[in-house]
């Protein structure tokens, strides 16, 4: 049913990832080593792929096999400390970034990666060590309610963190507004000429229909913005736009192998289990048992690790049991 030439970029992805993880794959396989895949590249379950259209039996699907001429050699499985390595040089690259912005020397920064990987803590704690004013928006917003948090945070010594606000990268006016507010020009004026009225959060009064913005922009996202300009989406104009006119650092963490060295990174050299009083026996068999069910887990982060931490500390006799029943996928 699926032919590989014309499947769309993330497709092909998976299918690559599926002939990298079983070289000997033909033309069919199955359910189980499609999840498995998932699991290996931390992929979403390609549901196109099962659709009942492309069964072969029970559990089996056709297997859109690449040309040999598509064929990509298998990689050098890259060890554990390299990863940590490189994952450690794009963390020190945020933080530069990040203190560059409190500085107003970079007006927009985009940081990239999973959820849980430490993102948000680690720009936390270099703007608590800034003088800068900065503010943090989460959830979902608007494109006004963005006009109105770029207005309230417009002078040179403020810093926006949009933290997982996804919903802003769905609408053209946000972005609009945004590619704006990060723009290299000397002066970035901001317009929303409509007969609608805004009033300052800060202050009550109304906001004009155009002002000056001088601060800067820090973007935390999930969002790989490579994959999406790859996928040709009606978005990914302004997604390019977006990162030519900011300092983009996406970190690399995708497969289930980089996720497992980030937790150990974190645990081992910034001794966050320590700090909640575990020894180091204790913070090994919590690692040990995170290394050992990786694809039982609801989720492979360092939220995870923490939750499983507080249930060691609950009944550290029967943690195995408790975090299985409360941790693992249903």
């Amino acid at each position: 049913m699926y032919n590989y030439a014309t499947l769309s970029f993330s497709r092909k992805s998976f299918i690559d990832a599926a002939k990298e993880l079983f070289p000997d794959i033909q033309d069919t396989i199955t359910r189980n080593q499609i999840n498995d895949v998932a699991v290996h590249a931390n992929m979403n379950f390609p549901q196109w792929l099962t659709n009942p259209a492309n069964a072969v039996s029970r559990g089996v699907f056709k297997f859109p096999q690449p040309d040999d001429s598509v064929i990509k050699e298998p990689k050098q499985e890259e060890s554990d400390e390299s990863i940590a390595n490189r994952i450690k040089e794009r963390f020190n690259a945020i933080d530069l970034c990040v203190k560059s912005a409190t500085e107003n020397k970079m007006r927009s920064v985009i940081l990239s990666g999973p959820p849980g990987v430490g993102k948000s803590f680690g720009v936390t704690k270099t703007l608590e060590s800034s003088d800068c004013n900065y503010t943090f928006a989460s959830g979902r917003s608007a494109a006004t309610g963005l006009y109105k948090l770029l207005y309230d945070n417009r002078f040179s010594n403020c810093v926006i963190v949009l933290d997982d606000i996804d919903s802003i990268f769905e609408s053209i006016d946000a972005l609009n507004i945004l590619k704006k507010a990060c723009d290299r020009s000397e002066v970035r004026k901001i317009s929303w000429l409509t007969e609608s009225k805004f009033t300052s959060d800060e202050d009550g009064e109304e906001i004009p229909k155009s002002f000056e913005f001088e601060g800067s922009i820090v973007f935390i996202t999930n969002i790989d913005f490579d994959e999406q300009i790859n996928k040709g989406s009606k978005m990914s104009p302004h997604f390019d736009a977006l990162i030519s006119r900011s300092f983009y650092v996406n970190l690399g963490i995708k497969t289930k192998k980089e996720l497992l060295v980030r937790i150990k990174q974190v645990v081992k050299e910034e001794n966050m289990l320590r700090q909640e009083g575990l020894s180091e026996h204790e913070e090994d068999k919590i690692l040990a048992f995170i290394e050992d069910n990786a694809s039982n887990l609801r989720e492979l982060s360092l939220r995870m690790c923490a939750k499983l931490a507080d249930i060691f500390k609950i009944d550290h006799d029967n943690f195995e049991k408790l975090a299985k029943v409360t941790c693992f996928k249903g």
